[in-house]
């Protein structure tokens, strides 16, 4: 079986680009999720004090990780 994704570029650039991307986009979600969250989970380490320091610290590793994707 075979898919075949068309885009009309220029106009569906973002969604070429997050087509594209997606497999990108799961693994940033992947390692956040499972190396990086869960041992907090599993160990009760006592890295966040508070909820907003998780949420600052979350939002800014996913932004990180996304920003090392090519730009085209």
């Amino acid at each position: 079986m075979k898919a075949i994704l068309e885009f009309d570029l220029p106009e569906d650039r973002d969604e070429f680009t997050l087509a594209k991307n997606g497999g990108r986009y799961y693994g940033v979600l992947y390692e956040l999720a499972e190396r990086e969250l869960k041992p907090y989970l599993d160990y009760g380490q006592d890295k966040f004090k508070t909820p907003e320091e998780v949420m600052e610290w979350v939002y800014k590793y996913i932004h990180e990780s996304v920003d090392l994707f090519e730009v085209e």
